[in-house]
């Protein structure tokens, strides 16, 4: 026959063991539960995921395929040094005799450009003469959200004399020294304005014909010539 101490000690070991695996029991509930939330949290991840990459396609690219835009330009005479203090920029003292000014056209073919930026420096007080410095480029420019526009192109930069003495100058187009350009617009509608950035590299394309080409050092220690473009959108 079981004495009274038997059955409080099998009663203390029973509760113990329903403690134990309740709590155990709960445990794996909990694990259960996290690892169900991960999941759901991970297939929405992916949904959301799945929608932007279906969306930004249509939204990033929503321009005009074809699209030609020209407008006036103003470049500062001098250069933008990342290295110098305030870029070796005096905003205080800034004038419009610190410009130079011109035109800027652009010729969009879905993400590809092709524009040209004509900066003429007149001479004398007739200013019939003087030198047009005329950077043909072509590059990719890519519209976002219709709002912003960016774009990178590279080309030769010319240097055309005109009036007294010679209508254009002597120099080879092919010794013309190649240039980075880029470009960020806010677009308005059929109005848009931005800021151009131009790096002038040594090479040539001659150089690059040879395989003489050198620009590694473009970007170690950069002249920027910056300024901005009001651009027309003709179509």
């Amino acid at each position: 026959m079981i004495s009274e101490n038997h059955m409080r000690i099998i009663c203390n070991f029973n509760e113990f063991v329903c403690i134990i695996y309740m709590k155990l029991h709960m445990k794996t509930c909990s694990t259960y539960f996290v690892n169900m939330g991960e999941l759901y949290m991970n297939k929405k991840f992916l949904v959301v995921l799945m929608a932007l990459l279906l969306i930004m396609p249509a939204t990033m690219f929503a321009a005009d395929l074809i699209g030609f835009r020209i407008g006036p330009t103003a470049m500062l005479n001098g250069t933008l040094n990342p290295d110098v203090e305030d870029w070796g920029l005096d905003l205080e003292n800034l004038s419009v005799e610190d410009f130079t000014f011109g035109a800027d056209a652009r010729l969009n073919f879905s993400l590809i450009e092709v524009n040209a930026l004509a900066l003429v420096t007149p001479e004398g007080e007739d200013m019939a003469s003087g030198t047009i410095d005329l950077y043909a480029n072509a590059g990719v420019s890519i519209s976002l959200l219709n709002l912003l526009r960016f774009g990178v192109s590279a080309g030769p930069m010319f240097e055309i004399a005109y009036g007294e003495p010679d209508d254009v100058s002597e120099t080879d187009p092919m010794e013309a020294n190649l240039n980075l350009r880029m470009t960020a617009d806010l677009l308005l509608g059929d109005f848009s304005i931005g800021a151009t950035g131009i790096i002038t590299s040594s090479s040539s394309i001659n150089d690059v014909i040879d395989g003489t080409a050198e620009f590694g050092g473009l970007f170690e220690s950069p002249d920027i010539k910056a300024g901005v473009s009001a651009l027309f959108a003709i179509f």
